[in-house]
This record gives structure tokens, sequence and C-alpha cells, in this order.
């Protein structure tokens, strides 16, 4: 067997990152994920939404900045007019489940959401449901045979969603 004719190297960790959101928020075909700029600290990934509606809930369960230590990457949100839309702080597990199914009403990755308590008597988090599937792209990862990126689904959600919006557990999950 023939190896591919590339010359092995590593993407840094940022361009990762936006293709993560570019295969996941962006795989609904409606929403637009912008290339990464560069030109300013933090790299700067906008995604664009057709409504407010979609953008408000996007906005409000993504993380909007990445630290990574020496580098940093912040998520703009906008609707269809091109304008920077804030984050709302959900109040209630409902409210939060309620953002979800409105930002991935037309994602194929997204499934479902529930809510109920992690422990018992404890307070409710919200599971949204993402698809049995793998996302994959180009990345220069040594590790696989066509230097691509791998990763459940859901995962690749949990590395770019906010782990508990307003203080209300945001438990990714794969569907059965």
């Amino acid at each position: 067997m023939s190896t591919p004719e590339l010359e092995p190297q590593l993407s840094p960790p940022w361009y990762t990152l936006r293709n993560q959101i570019a295969a996941t928020i962006g795989n609904d075909p409606s929403v637009r994920v912008s290339e990464l700029d560069r030109s300013q600290q933090p790299y700067l990934v906008k995604i664009t939404c057709p409504g407010l509606p979609q953008a408000q809930a996007t906005a409000s369960i993504m993380k909007l900045l990445h630290d990574g230590g020496s580098w940093a990457l912040k998520v703009q949100v906008s609707d269809q007019g091109g304008q920077p839309v804030s984050p709302v702080v959900p109040q209630s597990a409902e409210q939060l489940a309620g953002f979800v199914r409105t930002a991935f009403a037309n994602n194929p990755l997204f499934v479902d959401v529930h809510t109920r308590p992690l422990t018992m008597g404890g307070r409710l988090a919200v599971f949204p449901i993402f698809s049995k599937a793998v996302v994959q792209f180009p990345n220069d990862d040594i590790g696989d045979w066509y230097f691509n990126f791998n990763e459940v689904a859901a995962k690749s959600f949990g590395n770019i969603l906010e782990g508990a919006p307003g203080g209300i557990i945001l438990s990714v999950s794969t569907d059965k």
C-alpha cells in the first residue's frame, strides 16, 4: 500500500477548533461559519444564523471564548443581517432546552433534548442528544492514515458548547 503524498505536520489547535465549529454548528445548511480571522487576538470565527431567535439561542449555548493559553479564539454569533447578538442567560433547564431546540432545529446531527436531574433530588440538567455520527475533516492528524480529525459528534459538540450556561449543566449525549 502506498502512503498519502502529504508532508506530516500538525494543524494548530485554533484551526481544529474552527473546523469543529464548522462541522457541527455549520452542519445546519442555513448556518454559515466564517473562515478563521487571524488578523486579531483573540482569533475570530463568525457564525451567521438565518434569524434572530436561532442566533440568540446559538449564542446562549456556545462557548464564546476558547482560551488555549498562548492563544484564544472568540466566537461571534450574528443574525442574517450581520448584527452580532448577545447570549441570553437561561433561567431554567426548560429555557436552556428551548435554546438547544431552537439552535439545532435544522441541524441533521441533532436528535432531541431532554431534562432530568443528574442525581436524586438534584437540579435539572439538560441533555442534547446527537446522532451516532463521526465528525471528520482534514486536519494533518499524523495518527490517521488520511490525516483526518475523527470524533464522535456529541464529543465535538461538547467541545464547543458552554458546559453550564446560567449554571445549568449542559451534558451532550449520543443517540442509542
